[in-house]
């Protein structure tokens, strides 16, 4: 991402009054028309329109001569070969070269940091200064690049639109669209056989455009479209399994579930479409399929007259022959047969019989059950229910006087561990205390230690200069006792020499 900021712009209003609004659209290019498919059952196109938009990003009353500061930023894309030329416009601007070298990020004292990438973000201030005299009103403006698609489709039973919206936020004063060059569509089809019902189209989409800037840039997007198939592997058509009532574009509904309802919304015969839609408002569905032929019928059915819907291969039976031990009647165009005058007493097994010339015979086997028999199954399970309600209240009864039991016992622990926290508390002070205590004691022991330290160093020191003393002294004491001795052999001398020169030495016995 390249952040640049862009030095601030100042705009001075001139006239006083209100500030006319730009246009609200310009047109860029018309519909744009790509016909998927355009035959006599069916018809399938995709309409294109692109037009600007301008939308009012801050608006306000400035007070005479008073100022506002709008800052906007904007992210938006670039093509690579602009970004280069942004990257080398900043870089010799801020001095900076060898920016491939660099690497990715790239920061200078001067706040302006670059992001190699294809996204930009400009912030640009704009400031805008009322003239004296009176008030004035301002208005900025953005302008948007607005795409429009239009899925068409359709076949038999009319034509349905989906429309999608694609809107781009483009800068005025960055990347304003001023020509889109060209609008390609590439369009997917596929039909998995497990959605046989239905058409998944994938269109992806390409706008390029050049901007005010001379820059280009390319908007892709792929888009999926899931719509009913009006039309068979075999190219009948195919009515059944749509989209119920055909509304809500885009939801996948398989059958047989919202075959009915679909159906009904075609029949005329309000007292047999509501018939049909109570009928098929359960989602369970009987189904019997025996070589080509297919019946559909909801389950349990309660009433009288019943409907049964059937089709062969995908395709409404009309003419085919429905029958019961009470009643009779041949399918419409739509696969449908209406049952009348089936009155029961009670809950039966009715077999259902259905007949068409080139297919095999099918026999459904339905339960039956009569209003009355409705009601009283309906009592039944009311019965059924308070029973289970009276165990489920018995049973709530117990556990609530276990939960006031739980709740004593909560109580109790709960002064307990008030009592626990409150002795926590006074042992937390008194290990604090003796905390500090050891502290202290443990800066008195280290002051020891250095103290033994110290005396020990002197005592070493005064036990060096004892033994050198010791060493002095002995050295002194043997020149000492030399010198006694040689003192004492000359005294020993002289006083023989004394002696003998009086005369009072006599040796060999004479004087």
């Amino acid at each position: 991402m390249i952040l640049l900021s862009i030095h601030p712009v100042t705009i001075t209003v001139q006239a006083i009054g209100r500030i006319p609004p730009p246009p609200h659209k310009r047109k860029i290019e018309g519909f744009r028309n790509f016909v998927l498919a355009d035959t006599w059952y069916k018809y399938e196109c995709i309409l294109v329109t692109i037009y600007t938009e301008w939308r009012s990003i801050a608006a306000g009353t400035l007070q005479c001569g008073a100022s506002h500061e709008i800052k906007i930023s904007t992210e938006t894309g670039i093509s690579k070969r602009a970004e280069e030329e942004l990257i080398s416009t900043i870089g010799a601007k801020l001095n900076i070269f060898n920016l491939a070298e660099l690497g990715s990020t790239i920061s200078r004292k001067v706040g302006v940091s670059i992001t190699l990438s294809k996204k930009v973000t400009v912030t640009r201030t704009w400031k805008i200064s009322s003239p004296p005299g009176g008030e004035c009103d301002y208005a900025l403006y953005q302008r948007y690049v607005v795409i429009v698609f239009e899925y068409l489709y359709g076949g038999i039973f009319g034509t349905r639109r989906w429309t999608y919206t694609v809107d781009y936020g483009m800068p005025i004063f960055h990347l304003a669209v001023s020509k889109v060059e060209k609008i390609h569509l590439e369009v997917m089809k596929e039909r998995k056989p497990s959605m046989d019902m239905f058409i998944r189209t994938r269109f992806k989409y390409t706008v390029k455009g050049t901007f005010e800037n001379g820059t280009s840039t390319k908007i892709e997007e792929l888009l999926t479209v899931i719509s009913p198939a009006n039309i068979t592997r075999d190219g009948m058509i195919y009515p059944l399994g749509w989209k119920r009532a055909y509304e809500g574009f885009g939801e996948v509904v398989r059958a047989p579930h919202d075959v009915p309802t679909y159906i009904a919304s075609f029949m005329k015969n309000a007292k047999a479409r509501g018939i049909l839609e109570y009928a098929w408002g359960t989602p369970h569905i009987l189904e019997e399929y025996d070589g080509h032929l297919k019946v559909w019928l909801a389950d349990d059915v309660g009433f009288s007259p019943i409907v049964i819907v059937v089709d062969g291969n995908n395709v409404p039976i009309e003419g085919a022959v429905v029958e019961t031990a009470f009643a009779k009647a041949s399918t419409n165009e739509f696969g449908i047969a209406v049952l009348k005058g089936i009155n029961l007493t009670e809950v039966q097994d009715v077999e259902i019989v259905v007949t068409k010339e080139g297919y095999e015979k099918v026999v459904l086997t339905a339960r039956l059950h009569p209003r009355v028999g409705i009601l009283m199954r309906y009592i039944a399970e009311y019965e059924k229910l308070m029973a289970e309600y009276n165990s489920l209240l018995a049973n709530y009864t117990m556990l609530q006087d276990e939960l006031l039991h739980f709740v004593d016992k909560y109580r109790s622990l709960e002064q307990n561990y008030t009592s626990l926290a409150t002795s926590c508390g006074k042992l937390r002070e008194e290990y604090n205390a003796l905390r500090l205590d050891y502290e202290e004691s443990l800066d008195e022991i280290k002051s020891l230690k250095q103290e033994v330290a110290d005396l020990t160093e002197k005592y070493e020191e005064t036990k060096r200069e004892l033994e050198d003393t010791q060493a002095t002294l002995a050295s002194r004491t043997n020149t000492i006792y030399l010198l006694i001795f040689m003192l004492a052999s000359l005294t020993v001398s002289l006083l023989l020499m004394a002696l003998k020169m009086t005369g009072k030495l006599t040796f060999g016995g004479k004087s």
